[in-house]
């Protein structure tokens, strides 16, 4: 049987992993570079610069 200090530690990393599982997920989801609508936005306000 697991003693109180034990099953703290294990509930304390627990609670770590589920962070940085739900940290990686988010990472997954994130816009990579070169992508997305700021990219594209980025793309046409240069591509509008007057040369002289």
């Amino acid at each position: 049987m697991l003693t109180r200090e034990q099953v703290s530690l294990l509930r304390h990393a627990a609670i770590i992993i589920a962070a940085w599982l739900g940290f990686l997920l988010l990472a997954q989801w994130a816009p990579q570079p070169g992508e997305g609508r700021v990219a594209a936005q980025s793309d046409a306000g240069s591509a509008t610069v007057a040369a002289p």
